[in-house]
């Protein structure tokens, strides 16, 4: 916990990594409609005080309809199935898999460059296989994440816990 450091407020103003790119929140001062993500800010309408968890709605929506189908695509290719995937607000993992086929991930993902997060439903993924981490296990991992797996658990172990402190 103390090497994550001080929380960030998903504030106007805060620099938000959507998709591993660098966003500004900022407040559109329209009263309705939805966040708006743009190359270089996210939107974000409504009163101030209702920001913060509207980004948070935002990521969550946005984490749920790029993993949903990643994992779904990436168990039908070893021949199986995702019972359901939640997405979650955890504080310390980055997904489980449970025996009976359920998937969860946190929303934070989004935040990581998408071959990060990639790698996390690969490996998720690959638990629906193997609840171990045995040979065959990472070996499956291996074979699921489309960018070289060991250059996307460095990313995780170097910059992981920074994401943990948005929210």
């Amino acid at each position: 916990m103390a090497k994550r450091g001080a929380r960030i407020a998903l504030t106007p103003g805060t620099q938000l990594p959507i998709d591993g790119v660098p966003r500004d929140i900022t407040a559109t001062g329209q009263l309705r409609g939805l966040p708006v993500l743009t190359a270089t800010t996210l939107d974000v309408p409504g009163e101030v005080e209702h920001i913060a968890r509207r980004v948070t709605e935002f990521c969550k929506k946005r984490a749920r309809a790029t993993i949903l189908p990643l994992a779904e695509t990436k168990a039908a290719s070893i021949l199986t199935r995702v019972k359901r995937v939640s997405i979650r607000d955890t504080t310390s993992r980055w997904g489980s898999c449970t025996d009976d086929g359920c998937l969860s991930f946190s929303w934070r993902l989004i935040l990581a460059p998408p071959p990060v997060l990639d790698y996390v439903v690969a490996h998720e993924v690959a638990h629906l296989r193997y609840m171990d981490h045995s040979d065959q296990f990472w070996a499956l991992n291996a074979q699921l994440t489309l960018a070289d797996m060991a250059e996307q658990r460095a990313w995780l172990r170097r910059h992981g816990h920074s994401l943990f402190r948005y929210g």
